[in-house]
């Protein structure tokens, strides 16, 4: 048992895969939180979501290359990806074209289509991350640089403002782990 979230039956699998391919098949799941480089470009492809053997459920938080957006819209159609998800995509802005209500332009026409048809598709616009609190964490650090950069202050790389998820009075939400959590 890994913590008391863990339901009883569920058991930690720890075997080492030999590629991604190994590794991946038989998941629920893969969420893809890589950089995009020329071994990267392309590896989330139709061989990997057909050889997973059930519905993979994929997210894309990295960069719109790694994954092979034809691979995904036949995965969604063909049913081999049971669900889509992306804050990334290989050309962006993707909604700004008023010359392009479609969105066929940048690619992701197809995906808006198969989201309509009630496919399991979610898509943000690069913005998934983007919360009163990280654009206060942002403004903090840039504002802390150009101090930096000044000579008025020396840069750390942390502010006394940098663990924002602690101060509640800057509008994050503080939830203690539960007691049973604690040691």
């Amino acid at each position: 048992r890994q913590g008391p979230w863990t339901p009883p039956d569920l058991e930690l699998v720890d075997e080492k895969a030999t590629s991604l391919h190994e590794g991946v098949r038989g998941a629920d799941a893969l969420i893809v939180c890589c950089p995009l480089t020329e071994k990267t470009r392309g590896v989330v492809n139709r061989e990997l979501m057909r050889g997973n053997g059930r519905p993979l459920h994929l997210v894309n938080v990295a960069r719109g290359g790694v994954v092979d957006m034809d691979a995904v819209i036949e995965g969604l159609e063909s049913g081999s990806l049971g669900g889509f998800a992306a804050d990334v995509f290989p050309q962006e802005p993707f909604l700004s074209r008023v010359d392009d209500p479609t969105n066929e332009a940048s690619g992701i026409g197809p995906l808006l289509r198969l989201q309509k048809k009630g496919l399991n598709v979610f898509l943000t616009p690069h913005l998934g991350g983007v919360t009163d609190a990280s654009y206060g964490s942002m403004a903090r650090m840039f504002s802390d640089n150009v101090l930096a950069f000044f000579g008025e202050q020396r840069f750390t790389g942390e502010s006394e403002d940098s663990r924002w998820w602690e101060r509640p009075e800057d509008g994050a939400v503080v939830v203690p782990p539960p007691k049973d959590w604690q040691r």
